[in-house]
């Protein structure tokens, strides 16, 4: 080995150690303080911050979100009676995020969504291909049978068609060319 390959080997550590280490370092919390502007740290918000307030952060739940916070107190028997009652739909519609395993079976969904469409579009353009092949199949058919020359047969002889023959053959090679070219 000479001195440049070891060099550039050393180099390459180096790089990617100074990737790590910055990847490290970057901030892990962002929120809007009081004064309006966006913070970044690696330390979470003040415990004073709005939720609301709170951009990102490495657990997005707050000591406030915990625990619900008391109902006012109110002077009537039938105000307290319907506080709960609506306390419960308030409840009922936080929805909580979805778990990894309920990502990763919807992204296992759309990858499968997307497979399945892929291989219909295959198929379609196989099917769009072959019809276009049987179009100008169709078409060269008829326009050999338009010129009167002779005609191929399977067996690769050269054949004289007669008007009967002639006329089946340029029937049949125009119904092709309207199910095909149509």
């Amino acid at each position: 080995m000479n001195n440049s390959n070891i060099l550039r080997g050393l180099q390459l550590i180096a790089g990617g150690a100074l990737l790590i280490v910055a990847n490290l370092s970057h901030a892990q919390y962002a929120w809007i303080d009081a004064k309006g502007m966006k913070q970044f740290s690696d330390r979470p918000p003040p415990p004073g911050t709005p939720q609301k307030n709170i951009l990102r952060g490495r657990n997005m739940a707050t000591a406030s979100d915990a625990a619900p916070a008391p109902a006012p107190a109110t002077a009537t028997a039938t105000a307290t009676a319907t506080a709960p009652a609506a306390a419960a739909p308030a409840a009922a519609t936080k929805v909580a995020p979805p778990s990894l395993a309920e990502r990763e079976a919807e992204y296992r969904k759309r990858k499968t969504e997307q497979v399945e469409s892929e291989k219909k579009a295959g198929l379609e353009a196989e099917n769009a291909k072959a019809k276009a092949a049987a179009c100008t199949s169709a078409r060269q058919a008829k326009t050999q049978i338009d010129t009167g020359a002779p005609i191929r047969e399977a067996n690769a002889e050269r054949s004289w068609l007669d008007d009967k023959q002639r006329a089946e053959r340029k029937a049949a090679a125009e119904k092709s060319i309207g199910e095909f070219c149509g």
